[in-house]
Parts: C-alpha cells; sequence; structure tokens
C-alpha cells in the first residue's frame, strides 16, 4: 500500500510572512515530538528560506492524506 502522507509545516518569516514546507511519504508512525524537533531546526539552523526572509516561528502543522481511484473505462 503506498503512502500518501503529507506533512504540511507552516512558518512565520522575518517579514511576517507565512510560508509552507511540505514533506511527501512521511513516516506512519511520525510523532508530534518529532514534527516540533524537524521545525525546530529548520529554523535554527537557517535551512529554509522565503521571499519574507529567514524562517523565524512554528506556525502550525498538519499531516495530510490524500487517495485517488481507478475508474474502470472499459
Amino acid at each position: 500500500m503506498e503512502n500518501n502522507k503529507i506533512l504540511v509545516m507552516n512558518f512565520i518569516s522575518k517579514e511576517g510572512t507565512k510560508s509552507s514546507v511540505k514533506v511527501e511519504h512521511v513516516r506512519e508512525d511520525l510523532m508530534r515530538e518529532d514534527v516540533v524537533e524537524l521545525m525546530d531546526n529548520i529554523i535554527s539552523k537557517g535551512l529554509i528560506t522565503s521571499k519574507g526572509g529567514q524562517l523565524m516561528f512554528k506556525d502550525s502543522a498538519e499531516i495530510i492524506e490524500r487517495g485517488s481511484s481507478k475508474i474502470d473505462l472499459k
């Protein structure tokens, strides 16, 4: 079975704008603490910047699960 989970992490930049970082195919056993640690590392190490500058604060995070159903046309 394919993993269709996407982690969406939302940050506030230095200029106060919101930016999102998406990670596809996240682990099934991903815990809140894992997400908090990842977001803290992204901020503290300056790993990602946005048009609004360096990411400064955690805003929110969510896991989205997408799915699809094939349609048999024959």
